[in-house]
Order: C-alpha cells, then structure tokens, then sequence
C-alpha cells in the first residue's frame, strides 16, 4: 500500500501566487477585523491627511483598508494615491502599487526595523508621517519617532484592523504533514491555542525574522 503524500500545511491568510509547492493545504489560522471606517479616530486621521508628507505601510492588509476607507470616504486621486509611501517589503509594495500608489521607499529587511532604517536616512524634520497598522503591532516605529532627538517630528498612528484566531473548519491529519508553514507570530497563537504544543518533529517553517523568533521561542518553551 502506498503511503499518503507528504503535505504542508500553510497557516496564514491567503498563499502567495508565486508559491511554488503544490503539495499543500491552506489552513488559515487567522481573520482579518477590520475597525468601522466611521470610527472616530479614523475619520480624524483622514480629515488631516493631506498634513501629512509620507505614508508607512507595514502590511498588505493596512495598504487596502488605507485605499478602501479613502475612496469611501470620497477622497481625491490626488490625496490618496500621489502622497510618497514607504513598505515593509516587496509584498506591501506590490499592494500600494495595485492600488496605483506611490512607491517611494521599501525596507531592505521586512521587518519594522527595516522601516526604521528607511526613516533614518529621510531628512525627518522637512518629513511628517501616517502609520495606519493593526492593534497589536510590534512598537518599534512608535519608540523610534518618540525618541528625544525627532520627537518634534509630526507623526500619526491610527488602528485600522485587529488580528483574531479563526478556528479551523477541519482538524488535520498530522500524520500526513510533514511541514507546518507560520506567516506570523498570530498564527503561531492561533495554533497553541486550536491544537496544542507545536510538533517538533515536523519541519517548521516561519515567514520573516520575527515570526522564527516566535516560533522558536516558543517551541523550545
């Protein structure tokens, strides 16, 4: 009897199309939330945009609720889409320029330090900044523009989304996977808490620097 085909299992939101393994089962782990567009905060953010001289996109999730929330919103061409963005990566730059945005700087490493390098070489006082993320971000942009030295720089945050577990409709079969691929240290949680410790001897694979060291983290606790 032959035995089963040995499967990986991607636990994030969508695969990428340019993903190359067939032998997989898309398990998302993770929902997106987004917060009302008519939340007050929000609508504040946008009726001060135009204050603004850069956008910071962190992910692809920020950059289409951004656009989205804008065209509602009823905002110019102009407003939303001539206004210099910065991405965490290809893959949030990709997104901006889907929505016919402009592209001006991506992070060599796709992490929020990567962006902090980016700022760095900006002449920040000439620049003001709008960081629309998810609740829950990692704080190193926020600590970055509140140190002493740029704290006068004229920068806004706003919660656009929130990252929640998604329980599976399925459980399984561990016995036939032989990979478990981690986008994200939410889908990491979400796995604790839907199956339990992770299995160690799968091949786990986590996406970026700061998903590995959550899973590893947390694999070896």
């Amino acid at each position: 009897m032959s035995k089963e085909p040995q499967l990986s299992l991607y636990l994030g939101l969508e695969i990428p199309k340019n993903w190359t393994n067939t032998l997989i089962i898309h398990l998302p782990l993770i929902q997106i939330a987004p917060r009302p567009f008519y939340t007050p905060d929000i609508l504040d953010a946008y009726h001060h945009l135009a204050h603004y001289s850069h956008l910071i996109f962190t992910s692809k999730t920020a950059v289409n609720l951004f656009y989205a929330y804008g065209n509602i919103l009823n905002l110019s061409s102009k407003e939303l889409m001539n206004k210099p963005a910065i991405a965490v990566g290809s893959t949030t730059a990709n997104a901006i320029s889907a929505h016919q945005g402009r592209v001006e700087l991506v992070a060599e490493e796709e992490t929020a330090e990567g962006v902090v390098a980016v700022l760095e070489k900006l002449p920040l006082e000439k620049c003001s900044f709008f960081w629309p993320h998810a609740a829950g971000s990692r704080p190193v942009i926020r600590d970055f523009f509140q140190m002493e030295r740029i704290r006068s720089v004229n920068y806004r945050e706003c919660i656009f989304y929130e990252t929640l577990p998604l329980r599976p409709a399925i459980h399984p079969d561990f016995d036939t996977i032989k990979e478990l691929i981690f986008t994200s240290p939410s889908t990491v949680d979400a796995f604790l808490e839907f199956f339990g410790p992770i299995p160690q001897d799968k091949l786990l694979t986590a996406i970026g620097p700061v998903t590995r060291a959550y899973l590893e983290k947390n694999v070896n606790n």
